[in-house]
This record gives structure tokens, C-alpha cells and sequence, in this order.
């Protein structure tokens, strides 16, 4: 069975990033899809629970998907860090839970460029090689301590994160796990650091900031369109979370790290 039977790719994104020496990142909505990232110059240090690691030239990290942490970049004028953003449908990609973490695989940073560095019109061939070192590299990650967490809430959180727009009542995802609805709530809050309705913003606002950066639509149409009872709501809920209005956000050229 090839690697293309065995895993569906849902995105795949290249992405280069040049930031001033200096600059910190916070993802405080937790990172919009599972990441590998290589410097090309400079370093960067990488912070999460329980997580501090600095990577330098040609080091690479893995950033899973939903991690909150911050990033700083310092070490040349300009650090350059080249990044591959991806999303698996695989059961493995679902159900596994990665932490934050730096990557120790030999010829990584070589493999990396050369994906980074393909052209337009090279795009499979780059898929190619990114499905290659998807297969080279994942064995060799660390699971989060928290084994329980995809026997237990797992199933919530996929609705959640695939319905965000939708209304939905606690005992309904409780069911959706076999839990009991005081369980649940609690099992939640302790391995998601959320409530549910919390969870469920959080997934409201990457899917509203992503709309105000990459399309036209109106403040308006977008609170509709993800279910806010109003677009005041949808700015009070973006200021929590994410400490910018819809206009800070629209202003964002792109979410690339």
C-alpha cells in the first residue's frame, strides 16, 4: 500500500517567512493546521506548556494542530523560516495528539528546502516529496502525556471543530462520548483547558479570521455565516480571544507564522 492509499491530504500550504529580529508571535487560537518549520537564518524559540525549545539554521520544529504557544525570532536582522502547513484526514492524524516539539531527523532541513523551493508548476512533484517526508518523519514524534484524551472527549471536539457555526447542547457531545454530561464537562474543561462553548468560539474565530483575511465579506455577513447572535458579539468574542477587532485582522496580509 502506498503512502497515498494510506493518507488523504486535506491541505498543504508552503509558506516562507521573513521577520525582523525581535519579533514575538502569539497563537493564542492555537496553530490553524500541523506544521513543520526549518530555519533558513537566525533562530527562533518556541514556548507552549510545559514546552520551551530554541531551534538555529537548518533545525527544524513540528507545531501540531490546535497548539497554543509563542514563537521569537532573533539571532540575524532578518531570521528566514520556511514552513509546511498540512491537514491529514488519516485515523493516525485524527486521533493522535503531538506536542510542540523539535524534530531530530537527519537530512530534514534538506529535504525541507527542497519542497520549499519547488515551482509552480512543480506542485505534485513537491506533494510528493512532502507525503515522503511525512512517512520519514512522523514515527519519530513525541504523543502528548495524555493518553486518555482521544478515549474520552476526542469525539466532541471533531464535531466541534467541523460545526463551529452550529447550535449544540452539552448532553448531546457528552453522548457523542459515552460520558456521562457531569463527566463530560468536566473531562473537557481538565484536557482542553476550554469549556465547550469556549472550545466552540475559539473554532468561530480561526474560521472568522481566516474569512476577514483571505475574502470581501462583510463583518455582517461573516457573524451570520458562523452562527453570532449579532456582530457585536463576534467583535467582543474575536477581542478575547484573539486581542484585535475585524479591521486589525483584515489588515493582516496572511496567518503564516
Amino acid at each position: 500500500m502506498s503512502v497515498f492509499d494510506k493518507y488523504c491530504l486535506l491541505r498543504f500550504d508552503i509558506n516562507i517567512l521573513e521577520t525582523a529580529n525581535g519579533t514575538v508571535n502569539y497563537f493564542k487560537l492555537g496553530a490553524p493546521a500541523n506544521f513543520f518549520g526549518t530555519i533558513i537564518n537566525g533562530r527562533a524559540r518556541f514556548v507552549s506548556k510545559g514546552v520551551d525549545f530554541e531551534i538555529k539554521e537548518k533545525e527544524t520544529a513540528f507545531i501540531p494542530k490546535g497548539c497554543v504557544y509563542r514563537s521569537e525570532w532573533y539571532g540575524c536582522t532578518k531570521p528566514k523560516f520556511y514552513s509546511l502547513a498540512f491537514v491529514m484526514a488519516s485515523d493516525r492524524e485524527n486521533d493522535a495528539r503531538f506536542s510542540l516539539q523539535k524534530v531530530c531527523c537527519e537530512d530534514l532541513s534538506d529535504r525541507m528546502k527542497k519542497i520549499s523551493d519547488g515551482k509552480s508548476d512543480a506542485y505534485l512533484s513537491s506533494l510528493a516529496e512532502f507525503y515522503r517526508l511525512y512517512e520519514f518523519v512522523m514515527p519519530n514524534l513525541i504523543y502528548e502525556n495524555n493518553q486518555s484524551f482521544t478515549a474520552s472527549v476526542m469525539p466532541a471536539i471533531r464535531y466541534i471543530e467541523e460545526n463551529p457555526a452550529l447550535h449544540f447542547d452539552v448532553p448531546y457531545l457528552a453522548d457523542l462520548c459515552g460520558i456521562s454530561e457531569s463527566s463530560f464537562y468536566a473531562l473537557f474543561k481538565k484536557q482542553t483547558d476550554f469549556t465547550p462553548v469556549d472550545y466552540k468560539n475559539k473554532m468561530r474565530c480561526i474560521r472568522a479570521s481566516e474569512l476577514l483575511k483571505n475574502t470581501d465579506y462583510t463583518v455582517e455577513y461573516i457573524s451570520e455565516k458562523l452562527g453570532f447572535c449579532s456582530t457585536m458579539y463576534m467583535r467582543k468574542v474575536l477581542r478575547k480571544f484573539t486581542g484585535k477587532t475585524p479591521g486589525m485582522i483584515r489588515r493582516e496580509k496572511s496567518y503564516i507564522m
